[in-house]
């Protein structure tokens, strides 16, 4: 509001100022003129007459004085031009000899030359002329410049107020739409300086980061970054690029929690120079832990906890070529659990169930966390022991037996029993992982069936 007043009392004073110089300018510049021309034309009346007196004085240098009515007949018959006009004589004691019979409103404009006889001045011619008339058509000028400026005025300074008044409540309904939309967009919306002080934010920004208005005010966006260093690569990256859409990257919250956040900003310029930055956050936390969820359940046993076939299959791959480079070796222990399908058919499938899971329980205390197990479906359980060589198969075969009978309790309905096949992996010779699989199944079987005969 105090912008629109400075900007309309700004329009009126130089609307009025430059049509205050067109109502003096016009009025004057014609006074000025006319009494310049008046008074050059007085100029040259005075000297005509003066020519014409000074003949007549020649005539009769002596008694000229005397010639009242000649002299007075010659002055009231010169023409006029259509203003009011005296014209007299004077002698050299300042004493009018003839004078015209004109009379004239104040103020006046007089104008005199010399009369000579001889070479000898004798007198003076004195021409004058009323101003009344010039006064009059500058007053009735300045009259009509007035009101002709003063419409001129009006216009000049109605129309862009106007104008500007539409522009303004355009302005104004823009920027309510715009503050509306940022103050109700779901999305966190930011401005900040050059150096991340925070110079605008809405609502959903300060529900996301758990401040209030006072305290967001006197932060930095650094301080809400997990790593300060992240800002300084966002940044390099926004300069690199003019903006960037969807920036993932780690804030906190008031409470020190982490969030996983999605950046889209753009660069605020000033006069060409880098002003700020101004972009929207979305958190997309929960989006990243259904994804984490929906990934492990994707490699995770259900019942089981370890890896699926998916899963065992994965990391088994990345373990591989990791231990190709490493040259290290490994075994491969593929286990099926023996009578599966009795428990299930005299105990229940729960029995069964509790089965296998015991025997994940066993797989996990005989081997170490690095190692990798998973069920590979039904009974079938597979372990890829790293940094194992073919010498200590037999000391893990041994120790797997003796957990297991750890479970077998004289009062369990069933026994638990497993057949394991144990295939070699030499980084010299090195084989792949469907390889190392049909090996340690096939020993699997060739154990199994020994158990049946």
């Amino acid at each position: 509001m105090e912008k629109r007043k400075g900007r309309t009392g700004l329009i009126m004073l130089l609307s009025g100022t430059v049509i205050g110089l067109v109502v003096v300018s016009f009025p004057l510049g014609f006074f000025i003129t006319s009494y310049y021309g008046m008074v050059h034309t007085l100029d040259a009346e005075a000297e005509i007459n003066a020519q014409i007196v000074s003949s007549i004085i020649k005539t009769n240098p002596e008694f000229w004085e005397f010639e009242q009515a000649r002299l007075q007949e010659y002055l009231s018959s010169r023409p006029k031009k259509g203003f009011a006009e005296t014209r007299r004589i004077v002698n050299t004691k300042n004493e009018i000899v003839a004078e015209s019979v004109d009379k004239l409103e104040r103020p006046v404009v007089m104008r005199s030359y010399k009369l000579a006889d001889a070479g000898v001045i004798v007198g003076k011619i004195e021409i004058a002329r009323s101003l009344r008339p010039i006064l009059k058509q500058t007053g009735l000028m300045a009259l009509s410049v007035f009101f002709l400026g003063l419409g001129a005025f009006l216009i000049i300074y109605i129309i862009p107020i106007r104008r500007m008044h539409r522009a303004e409540k355009a302005l104004q309904e823009s920027e309510l739409k715009f503050r509306t939309l940022f103050e109700d967009s779901r999305d966190a919306i930011f401005i900040t300086t050059r150096d991340g002080r925070f110079l605008d934010f809405n609502l959903a920004f300060l529900e996301l980061f758990g401040y209030t208005k006072e305290e967001m005010a006197a932060l930095y966006s650094k301080d809400t970054y997990m790593n300060s260093t992240d800002r300084d690569i966002y940044i390099k990256a926004i300069k690199e690029k003019g903006a960037v859409r969807n920036y993932e990257v780690k804030l906190r919250k008031k409470d020190g929690q982490q969030m996983d956040c999605l950046i889209t900003a753009a660069i605020r310029y000033d006069n060409g120079n880098i002003s700020g930055y101004q972009g929207t956050i979305r958190n997309i936390t929960e989006e990243k832990q259904m994804e984490e969820r929906l990934h492990t359940l994707s490699i995770i046993d259900d019942l089981t906890g370890l890896y699926n076939r998916r899963g065992f299959f994965a990391l088994s791959q990345q373990q591989m070529k990791a231990a190709e480079r490493a040259r290290k070796d490994m075994l491969l222990f593929f286990a099926d659990l023996d009578k599966m399908k009795q428990i299930n058919d005299t105990l229940g499938h729960q029995e069964g169930d509790n089965a296998l899971l015991e025997i994940a329980s066993i797989l996990k205390e005989v081997f170490r966390e690095s190692d990798i197990i998973g069920r590979m479906g039904g009974d079938e359980f597979a372990v890829l022991a790293i940094d194992t060589t073919d010498e200590t198969k037999e000391v893990l075969r041994k120790r797997l037996h003796a957990i297991l009978e750890t479970y077998n309790r004289p009062d369990k309905k069933y026994q638990l029993s497993l057949s394991v096949g144990i295939s070699h992996y030499d980084p010299e010779y090195p084989s792949s992982l469907d390889e190392l699989m049909a090996q340690a199944d096939t020993l699997m079987y060739e154990e199994k069936r020994g158990k049946r005969r």
